[in-house]
């Protein structure tokens, strides 16, 4: 089923978005309507979209994978599916743009960050999405407005324990508690662990290849030595770091040259 048909069937019959072998991450589902359909993000991460939008009057799917494809559909019939390009981003706001043609048309998608709600569903997104589009064949473009969200990466929901820093191996035998350790939930976007010594919580959010820590609280135990959780905690906090998952091992890094290892945990 294309993403405009699922869109309208789940709005007209009001009922839930669903898929085969569901993880149990979607046992922490929510019944809150403001809250993400975490069925509909997995499937969308499934298919491999990076980032989706809806809108209503008339309905229409945006669907982004910045691999491969921009795809637009409409419930009226206009489709259109366009090669990705590199978005331009604002230099005075967090606001991106992009601009590809194909051989049926052309596609101009702006995402705008902040909170957008559904005018309908009352769910609430991240993003404010403005879609411009025109077929070939046609004279003017058409406009589509509506909400939308980067589809997290739900691999990265699970224990990971850090192993290295900037290539440095880290000595356990040197840290109260060990390896440190951070343990993404994606439902909630939280983040709890230790740093070796503390306990450590915060919040974050997932774009696509990157992740954006907000400050990372921790609890005010004395350790012998907090050189490791001092230099942990000042690489996550408030950072935004591009990742890389491959054979278990998680690697976060930063334009600085910033880089720190995890094993996935048991």
């Amino acid at each position: 089923m294309n993403s405009i048909a699922t869109l309208a069937g789940c709005i007209l019959l009001l009922a839930p978005c669903s898929i085969a072998g569901e993880s149990a991450i979607l046992q922490q589902d929510t019944t809150d309507e403001a809250r993400p359909n975490q069925r509909m993000l997995m499937k969308l991460w499934q298919q491999g979209i990076d980032f989706y939008a809806r809108g209503n009057e008339p309905f229409w799917a945006l669907d982004i994978d910045f691999d491969n494809t921009m795809r637009l559909e409409t419930l009226d019939g206009l489709t259109l599916e366009t090669p990705p390009v590199e978005g331009v981003r604002a230099q005075d706001a967090d606001v991106t743009r992009y601009a590809a043609d194909s051989e049926s048309g052309s596609l101009v998608v702006t995402l705008i960050a902040g909170e957008c709600t559904d005018n309908m569903s009352g769910e609430k997104f991240t993003h404010r999405v403005q879609v411009e589009a025109k077929k070939k064949t046609a004279r003017d473009f058409q406009t589509f407005e509506g909400c939308g969200r980067y589809v997290p990466d739900y691999r990265l929901n699970d224990i990971w324990v850090l192993t290295h820093m900037d290539g440095e191996a880290i000595d356990a035998s040197t840290l109260p508690k060990g390896l440190p350790t951070l343990e993404l939930h994606i439902v909630d976007s939280r983040v709890v662990g230790h740093g070796g010594c503390n306990n450590i919580m915060g919040s974050f959010t997932i774009e696509w290849k990157t992740i954006q820590f907000d400050h990372i609280a921790g609890t005010m135990m004395a350790c012998p030595d907090m050189t490791v959780e001092t230099e942990f905690l000042k690489a996550i906090s408030g950072k935004r770091l591009s990742y890389g998952l491959e054979n278990l091992v998680l690697v976060l890094s930063e334009k600085d040259g910033t880089e720190l290892k995890f094993k996935k945990g048991d």
